[in-house]
């Protein structure tokens, strides 16, 4: 999976810089805007989306949000002790992070795509191959050894051959695996757990 890609909500824009200003150029098909470095954006009402779009490619995105207001910021300078340094930018802090396996929708997003699957009668049998998002899946194997001892034979000496199959109960190891599935568009999750 590739890196976050962070979009900063900066007055009615999502803004990218550095890489990701390089990521939006490419595969969003933005143009950078004028600066001394990599700077690309567009406007709140296309999060949802451009969002979909960097999900649908494989990235990570990260939404940045103004959590202080001026006011609170002002606040807080009041606050500081005496020589510590006074803040100068309001707080933002990272939102939610989209991915495929965690896609999620709030009122920013586009549910044109999600709409379109339901109509078609996509469920959790079609969530691996659909366009608006994958399940989670997460795998866990744990390794078990036996406790039964094996049999000896009557002068005393240990039967391990392995070829033969006169009841022996050796010890052997046993995999044990537990499996969930995660699709969170949908509100469903699928356990399961077998032995091999």
């Amino acid at each position: 999976s590739h890196i976050p890609f962070l979009f900063f909500f900066a007055g009615k824009f999502y803004e990218m810089f550095h890489m990701d200003a390089d990521i939006g150029v490419d595969v969003l098909g933005f143009t950078y805007m004028k600066g001394h470095i990599a700077h690309s954006g567009f406007p709140e009402i296309s999060y949802g989306v451009m969002a979909n779009r960097l999900v649908q490619a494989g990235y990570k995105v990260a939404r940045v949000e103004q959590t202080e207001t001026p006011d609170m910021l002002r606040q807080r300078k009041a606050n500081t002790k005496r020589g510590q340094k006074k803040p100068q930018v309001v707080n933002r802090e990272v939102c939610s992070i989209l991915t495929m396996g965690t896609r999620t929708f709030c009122y920013l997003d586009d549910t044109s795509a999600l709409d379109q699957e339901m109509s078609q009668g996509g469920g959790a049998a079609s969530a691996a191959s659909s366009s608006v998002g994958g399940p989670l899946l997460a795998i866990r194997e744990i390794v078990k050894t036996g406790s039964r001892i094996s049999s000896q034979s009557s002068s005393g000496e240990n039967n391990n051959d392995d070829n033969d199959d006169d009841g022996d109960d050796a010890v052997q190891p046993v995999c044990e695996y537990g499996v969930t599935l995660i699709d969170a568009v949908r509100a469903e999750v699928t356990l399961g757990q077998f032995a091999d």
